[in-house]
């Protein structure tokens, strides 16, 4: 199934929800969203299983007993407060009997290039679902009068559709992309990386989303989940990775997405 590109989204993916879950947790003094904010994973999840939604999206998700599930990408795959680690620590919470293993395949800085030429480790685990987001890396630029991204889109488009291709030939794994978040433009971030040394344009993230997106299979799209342009309140002070509630709204959509691939014939 291939996702179109939403111009102007009606809503955001688990804004109002998350809003009400941490209502709901902060008068009932379970979880404060203080202690979420300074990297709690397990935390998060709790807070966001105050959420019935959540909680049924979980146990409804596409995973057998035993299962391998490979998370492919870079930082934001790659951190300890991850949407990944946020999934294990939900699978944890309420499917703990059936021992699903999350294999967090995330390589801080990876461009689409760096996730190819590892990617035969991770088919050798034997997933029965590939989780990737990746592309970030693959637009940025180093110094100030950098002509052009890393890699180019065409390119990236390129690497994810050959890593799909190897996938299928050498795996049973069910795949599902995310494309790369949009950043926030350096003059809203709080602290943007300086631009003599590396630097992300609003621009280039989106085309490698575009990248992403046209590419076949089932595709969870980030901009309906941080809007364009995208909350600073959602990323790190660099505009660029998301901080623990903009990965805990990636979490919350990506739970709701894979309940509804519990059905799907596999791509």
């Amino acid at each position: 199934m291939r996702r179109g590109r939403a111009s102007a989204p009606a809503r955001l993916y688990g804004a109002t929800s998350l809003a009400d879950s941490a209502r709901t947790v902060q008068s009932r003094a379970h979880v404060w969203l203080d202690d979420v904010m300074r990297g709690q994973p397990a935390r998060a999840a709790a807070l966001l299983l105050q959420d019935a939604a959540v909680a049924q999206s979980v146990d409804s998700l596409p995973f057998a007993a035993g299962d391998v599930v490979v998370g492919l990408g870079d930082s934001i795959t790659a951190s300890t407060r991850s949407w990944l680690e946020l999934l294990r620590c939900l699978l944890a919470a309420r499917r703990p009997l059936d021992k699903i293993q999350i294999v967090n395949a995330g390589v801080s800085g990876d461009t689409t290039v760096h996730i190819a030429s590892r990617f035969a480790a991770a088919t050798a685990l034997g997933p029965a679902w590939i989780i990737c987001l990746m592309g970030t890396n693959d637009a940025r630029r180093h110094g100030a009068a950098a002509t052009k991204q890393l890699v180019a889109p065409a390119e990236t488009a390129r690497n994810a559709a050959s890593l799909r291709r190897i996938a299928s030939l050498d795996t049973g794994a069910r795949w599902l992309w995310l494309t790369p978040p949009p950043v926030v433009d350096a003059a809203r971030a709080r602290r943007p990386l300086p631009t003599h040394a590396v630097h992300f344009r609003p621009e280039d993230a989106a085309a490698a989303a575009d990248a992403i997106r046209s590419q076949p299979g089932p595709v969870l799209d980030l901009d309906l989940v941080f809007g364009r342009p995208p909350a600073p309140d959602l990323y790190e002070d660099d505009g660029v990775h998301p901080n623990l509630l903009g990965q805990m709204r990636i979490v919350r959509a990506l739970v709701a997405r894979l309940a509804e691939e519990r059905a799907a014939p596999p791509t």
